[in-house]
């Protein structure tokens, strides 16, 4: 855009902030144009968040790129990035039914697969339970919803170990072994198994809540919960759903269409011929592979297993010394081609050095005693009772501090109307 070089133009297009950061009177021709229109607070971030929906800020040019937000407020950055992030959940339907073919791949049944999915889901409000009643937590950050992605794996993994514990169980003891006999083999070593795993993993998420960023803390908390509720809920709703198909399937009749409504437990019961009650269950095809061709390959490979390791582990140490720390301590949730974070991104180039701001108070003593697990609620402010700015020397002091202040090279100067 071409602007006219008329000292008189050049002042009232910095006074209304229409142009761009390399705009100057010897330069009058920019490529980036800014526009800063005020508008009522109470009201601003509905009437932004009611153009940006309707797409009136965005130019039909495609050669143009269009950034808006709120100067010096986060609002409308704060309510895009909600709207963003739960459109995202949508992603935790995706993760459940991915789950659910890898469950039906491997259990071959429609009950364990629901049972075991639900019991998942279960763990959620039930961790909530501790977390805000038994905790007192009320700062529940949209963080902790991503836990639902962590914990469905996890809760998978457990279904997985309860299967195997009872398929083991089942082919140790002889055949026609009733349920309680099973149950009694598979039920104590399937709790080891997944105590161990379970306890470590929520000791991993307890031990982060030791980290100052609030968010940070109380997510690892939740899911510190949200593991042991998993546990809990796999030795007694899953465990029970494998004890029921069992028993279901011992007392199920022997015709064609009964072994096809059996199918819903166990896809293999709709074949042409009924499974042999009398002989004990075969090894899966993954047990037989792991106990087979895999054990017998790492055994002979072991030495170059062993440097392929060493040698992976230096590379990823050489690969994390070389990357770079963060620029900023703002966390980028959005993509960057988004309108809001190219604002953020844009508003860097258009403050200018001497429009920062700093401020000191006086008459205050340090302290916090807002919710350290809540940054909703801050602390109040502590008067230092003692401060007396009377006296001539405080005085004094002050007017120095602040000449001093003004006159350091720093200090920003008045080089428009709206500045001061």
């Amino acid at each position: 855009a071409d602007l006219a070089a008329d000292p008189a133009t050049v002042r009232l297009a910095e006074a209304l902030g229409l142009v761009g950061y390399d705009y100057t009177a010897d330069s009058p021709s920019t490529r980036t144009l800014a526009a800063v229109f005020p508008l009522v607070r109470d009201s601003a971030l509905d009437f932004l968040l009611e153009v940006h929906h309707a797409g009136t800020l965005r130019l039909a040019s495609a050669d143009v790129d269009t950034a808006y937000g709120m100067w010096r407020r986060d609002d409308f950055r704060n309510a895009v990035t909600d709207e963003v992030l739960f459109s995202d959940m949508a992603l935790v339907y995706g993760s459940l039914v991915v789950s659910l073919v890898c469950v039906l791949a491997y259990t071959r049944s429609l009950f364990l697969s629901v049972v075991g999915l639900l019991q998942v889901c279960f763990s959620f409000p039930l961790a909530f339970f501790c977390y805000s009643i038994v905790c007192r937590l009320d700062f529940f950050p949209f963080l902790n919803f991503l836990g639902l992605f962590v914990i469905m794996g996890i809760g998978v993994d457990d279904l997985f170990v309860v299967v195997d514990k009872w398929s083991q169980a089942a082919r140790s003891l002889p055949p026609g072994s009733d349920v309680p006999t099973i149950a009694a083999v598979a039920g104590p070593d399937a709790a080891l198994t997944m105590l161990l795993t379970s306890l470590t993993t929520a000791a991993a998420f307890f031990a982060t809540a030791v980290v100052p960023v609030a968010p940070v803390r109380v997510f690892a908390i939740f899911m510190g919960f949200m593991v042991l509720a998993d546990y809990l809920l796999c030795l007694t709703v899953t465990f029970s759903a494998v004890c029921l198909q069992h028993r279901w399937l011992q007392r199920a009749p022997s015709s064609r269409r009964a072994r096809c409504l059996l199918s819903l437990l166990d896809f293999s019961r709709c074949s042409s011929r009924p499974p042999q009650e009398a002989a004990a269950p075969r090894a899966r095809v993954l047990e037989r592979l792991m106990s087979g061709p895999m054990h017998i390959a790492v055994h002979r490979g072991r030495f170059v297993l062993l440097a392929l390791f060493f040698a992976a582990l230096g590379l990823c140490v050489w690969q994390v010394a070389n990357i770079s720390p963060p620029s900023s301590t703002a966390v980028q949730l959005l993509p960057e081609s988004h309108v809001v974070e190219r604002y953020e991104t844009w508003k860097q180039d258009f403050a200018e050095e001497d429009s920062s701001e700093m401020f000191v108070v006086w008459g205050l003593t340090p302290g916090d005693t807002g919710d350290h697990n809540n940054p909703e609620l801050v602390t109040d402010l502590l008067a230092d009772l003692d401060w007396d700015p009377s006296s001539r020397e405080a005085q004094r002091w002050l007017l120095d501090f602040c000449n001093a202040t003004a006159s350091d090279p720093a200090a920003p100067r008045s080089r428009s109307p709206h500045q001061k």
